[in-house]
């Protein structure tokens, strides 16, 4: 099925509150272009490759690679569906702007977007050449000057970010660079969403944390989820050091045990064989029934 799947690896751009100031003024048309995606949520600020198959977004994606005008992406609810209507789509999706147009060799297109802020859908308005929406601004409280001061969310965020640098120093294929990313991430709301990206939860899930309005309760659902992430790797690791643990024992209690036999053949058998084979010549001596 030709369909647009986005690569779950996700990169880190340079990410300022100038930046995310910078993203809250962008003006949402009233018409923009849907790109329907699969298997992913895309947050504000986030910079992800998409892999674009169908025919329709392959347009969609050529003529607004080279206009800088920004498109809506939006996930699908159900990924066997080739014609999505507008039931099939969450009604919150991210405003984006292409930043890389990359023709593959299989006809296929890969584009790198940067999330821009939130839209809401209202009503998809045609379907060609390509999907074309009406859709206003999801309104959210973003981090303000305000919060700054607030020691509760001072502590929340310092959580949020010593759970996922524990996260990094326990997997093996995260790169220990992703800690000093990680520490050096001004914009709380832009902490937030790249670890919502990388969370190992359901599409559901992500969806679900893109549409919470308020910054400090999308905070403490990223929170929840990322203990739950870590409990998990914690457990992982417990089982592959036990498991590691037993292989090593059971190493060496071989090489011990061939060390042993080498021993006693060197010393002309083990007191066991010689028993034996006493027994084996005093049983050919003897008249059995």
């Amino acid at each position: 099925m030709n369909e647009i799947i986005a690569n779950e690896v996700n990169f880190i751009p340079l990410f300022s509150l100038e930046d995310e100031e910078k993203l809250n003024k962008e003006l949402v048309s009233e018409l923009i272009p849907i790109l329907p995606l699969m298997n992913t949520v895309l947050f504000p600020g986030m910079v992800i490759p998409i892999t674009v198959g169908r025919s329709k977004s392959i347009k969609l994606t050529q003529e607004h690679s080279r206009s800088n005008q920004p498109i809506g992406v939006i996930t699908h609810k159900d990924n066997e569906l080739e014609e999505p209507t507008k039931a099939d789509l969450y009604t919150v999706g991210t405003l984006a702007r292409i930043i890389k147009f990359l023709s593959m060799p299989d006809g296929s297109v890969t584009i790198i977007v940067q999330g821009l802020k939130r839209f809401e859908l209202l009503d998809i308005v045609e379907t060609e050449p390509y999907y074309k929406a009406r859709v206003c601004e999801y309104i959210t409280n973003e981090y303000t000057p305000e919060l700054k001061g607030n020691s509760d969310f001072e502590a929340l965020i310092g959580s949020i970010r010593d759970t996922a640098i524990s996260m990094i120093r326990l997997s093996p294929n995260l790169p220990r660079e992703a800690t000093y990313m990680l520490q050096n991430i001004e914009s709380p709301s832009f902490l937030m969403s790249f670890i919502a990206s990388n969370l190992s939860v359901s599409v559901e899930e992500r969806q679900s944390i893109l549409e919470i309005r308020d910054i400090e309760e999308r905070g403490k659902v990223v929170l929840k989820l990322l203990n739950k992430d870590l409990q998990m790797s914690e457990l992982k690791n417990q089982i592959q050091n036990k498991s590691r643990q037993e292989m090593d024992k059971q190493s060496r209690e071989y090489m011990l045990h061939q060390q042993m036999k080498a021993i006693q053949q060197e010393l002309g058998g083990s007191p066991a064989e010689k028993d034996t084979k006493q027994l084996e010549e005093r049983a050919k001596e003897k008249k059995w029934n």
